[in-house]
């Protein structure tokens, strides 16, 4: 599989529609969120219910077991509209994106945590969004740069 690279320019331009994926993968998560807290506070209550209460019970979790699963193909088919893309998402609860590309001759990800209206930080490793930076100087990330020899 090829990956894309960005230069700054790139990844702005790609930036409306990844505001609407990842708004709809932060919107999943926390309903996928959600349904994990009705679960676990009717395991809680589980040993008080009748039989009756029991059968339905069951039925209101297999529900929600149906829920979670079609969310979870939700979340599949965002992630994969991402990866089409070249983004890769770093964070889905947070929206975290990242933008692989070249920043001097280090490979970074430029980074985009949804909420923010432009893309202006930029991380090195794929786990490392935590410890975002600034990008220093945008003017000279944006002119596209070759992979090192």
């Amino acid at each position: 599989m090829t990956t894309n690279l960005f230069t700054i320019e790139k990844a702005r331009e790609t930036l409306p529609l990844v505001q609407q994926i990842t708004r709809d993968i932060v919107d999943a998560h926390l309903i996928l969120e959600g349904l994990k807290d009705t679960v676990r506070k009717e395991s809680r209550r589980f040993s008080r219910f009748k039989l009756e209460e029991l059968e339905q019970s069951g039925q209101h979790s297999r529900r929600i077991q149906d829920q979670r699963n079609s969310l979870e193909k939700r979340l599949f088919a965002l992630k994969t509209e991402l990866a089409a893309l070249g983004c890769a998402l770093l964070d889905g609860p947070r929206g975290v994106v990242g933008y692989p590309g070249f920043l001097g001759n280090e490979l970074v990800h430029y980074c985009w945590l949804y909420g923010e209206t432009d893309i202006s930080s930029f991380c090195r490793g794929r786990d490392s969004y935590k410890k975002r930076q600034p990008i220093p100087n945008l003017e000279s990330s944006s002119t596209p740069q070759s992979e090192p020899s």
